[in-house]
């Protein structure tokens, strides 16, 4: 009888891995390296991608590039499981692990003539600021694109940052708003310096996960434990080190 426990508890075990290791943790953004690079890249896919092929080692990580106005989208709807690199209150009624996983620090950027020293929002007032599409940065940030509209340009897409990068280069706009340690990875990438003008505090960034998908408080559960464990080992330290991030 004891032996027919332990074979039941066995098979119920290896069962539930099994069926875990089928599963799928759909994750979408766009494309915002060092968090979340190329999905084809398998060396180097960023980050926070490797965060989740790491917590979640026990189910299939299905990673794809889609525009981050959609991506909130369909994780709200529960298409999606949910979105790499959310900051706080960014993914609507979404659920955060209990600790950020890295900081995004906000900041501003010109061309290399320009004399404008960024300290608050009011030094925008005078400027066209190129932002993407629903991104959520900085509050003085976000409180700024909200209430000077005719000052800001937004675009979306795969390379939103690229082509905001080319619109200070030729002057159509003064500035563009981008996180450090993306605007750090995609200048060495493309060979340019636009100037760094001035940066907010930093804020957290998160994995986030929709409220209506049926596993989403399980992952979460899931990331929190290992987050504890990977910065005990010092795992996601090495992770950071991996990816030159400035924290």
């Amino acid at each position: 009888m004891k032996y027919q426990l332990i074979l039941a508890l066995s098979v119920g075990f290896w069962s539930s891995l099994a069926v875990a290791a089928g599963e799928q943790v759909k994750l979408r953004a766009d494309m915002w390296c060092p968090y979340n690079c190329s999905p084809t890249d398998k060396d180097r896919p960023g980050f926070l991608v490797e965060v989740a092929q790491a917590a979640f080692k026990d189910y299939q990580v299905d990673y794809q590039l889609q525009p981050w106005s959609r991506a909130l989208h369909d994780a709200e709807r529960g298409v999606i499981d949910g979105v790499i690199g959310a900051s706080e209150g960014e993914l609507k009624d979404g659920l955060y692990p209990k600790k950020a996983l890295g900081m995004q620090r906000t900041c501003v950027y010109t061309s290399a003539k320009s004399s404008l020293v960024y300290s608050s929002a009011k030094d925008l007032e005078k400027s066209k600021v190129a932002v993407i599409l629903d991104y959520v940065y900085a509050d003085a940030i976000n409180d700024f694109i909200k209430t000077h509209k005719s000052n800001i340009d937004a675009i979306g897409g795969d390379n939103a940052l690229e082509l905001n990068i080319k619109k200070v280069e030729a002057g159509r706009a003064d500035a563009l708003v981008e996180d450090q340690n993306v605007m750090n990875f995609q200048m060495q990438k493309l060979g340019k310096n636009l100037r760094l003008a001035g940066c907010e505090k930093p804020n957290g960034l998160y994995l986030a996960f929709g409220s209506k998908g049926p596993k989403s408080k399980k992952l979460l559960e899931i990331l929190d434990q290992w987050t504890i464990k990977a910065e005990k080992s010092g795992e996601l330290s090495a992770l950071k080190k991996k990816y030159s991030m400035a924290d």
